[in-house]
């Protein structure tokens, strides 16, 4: 495996822990709106029988949150996520998860392993409106990693590959390539897809 790309939970449970278990196996890592590397603030938190909750009311709520174009969220799409979380065992899953987020998750932190290993070319990427997990968390998470590149897409949610997949495509392929991107001194991509600069560092400075 040259790369390992990971969203969100499973940034924790399966890409960065990954890299710093297997570190032969990785060459360069991919972060989209991740948790598990810093510590996963009380505020963030939420009640777990929201995230199992499966009406197609409850859905569309959820959906709505997880991206900034209220547009994307389609009759269709929510009838499928609706069906998919009806489904034998996944509100027990989805509960689990929550409790997780809430209860056990800052116990599994592994910035402090990333930070041990031998540097890794690592590459945060965030949707600008992320609600679930805020760009400042992302900000938190590059300070902790230091050497680490960020990019904030904007009008994007928690899912900026879902929303403007091209703009995305553009951002990881160069860096899943070369190991970096040419960031300049702060960069944000733009809904246009074009970079703008002096909005927020891109490259981490090394903590004191």
């Amino acid at each position: 495996m040259d790369f390992s790309s990971s969203y969100s939970l499973n940034s924790s449970v399966l890409g960065a822990t990954l890299a710093t278990r297997r570190p032969g196996l990785v060459r360069s890592l991919v972060l989209v709106g991740a948790v598990g590397i810093v510590e996963f603030p009380l505020h963030l938190q939420r009640d777990p029988k929201l995230l199992s909750e499966a009406s197609p009311t409850a859905i569309r709520r959820k959906l709505e949150v997880l991206v900034a174009d209220r547009s994307l969220v389609t009759d269709a799409w929510v009838r499928e996520e609706s069906m998919i979380n009806s489904s034998p065992g996944a509100a027990e899953s989805l509960r689990r998860i929550g409790e997780y987020l809430n209860d056990g998750l800052n116990g599994d932190l592994v910035g402090a392993l990333l930070r041990g290993r031998e540097p890794l070319p690592t590459l945060l990427v965030w949707g600008a409106d992320d609600v679930w997990v805020p760009p400042e968390h992302g900000r938190a998470t590059q300070v902790a990693l230091p050497g680490t590149q960020f990019v904030l897409m904007e009008r994007c949610g928690h899912a900026p590959y879902f929303e403007w997949p091209q703009r995305f495509v553009e951002i990881v392929g160069p860096f899943l390539r070369d190991g970096h991107i040419d960031l300049g001194a702060d960069y944000v991509m733009s809904a246009t897809g074009k970079e703008q600069h002096d909005v927020m560092s891109a490259t981490a400075k090394e903590q004191p």
